[in-house]
């Protein structure tokens, strides 16, 4: 179980936030380290695995750990810091499912 922030606090600058709203999209390198990418990969493999789902496809499901990384990853307050940098306001996190 984690309580790190997985995702790396960050600045935007004002051309990545320009980007962002001509192109709907910005790829921030370093958001995350290689070391937590392979964490989630590996937590998100092994629920797939433990609920039965085809390894070779990602499905969207609500099921994981609390205190897990994902969890922190959901509800990273450095992720809702970008996406209020590019939202140009305050950001929340929304699960529709």
């Amino acid at each position: 179980m984690t309580s790190t922030d997985p995702v790396s606090k960050l600045t935007l600058a004002p051309g990545e936030i320009d980007f962002y709203n001509q192109f709907g999209f910005l790829v921030i390198p370093g958001l995350l380290t290689e070391e937590a990418a392979a964490l989630l990969r590996d937590e998100v493999m092994e629920i797939m695995r433990l609920i039965g789902l085809s390894m070779d496809k990602l499905k969207q499901t609500p099921e994981y750990l609390a205190g897990s990384h994902i969890d922190a990853l959901v509800n990273s307050q450095n992720l809702r810091n970008i996406a209020s940098q590019l939202m140009g306001g305050p950001s929340s996190v929304y699960m529709p499912f």
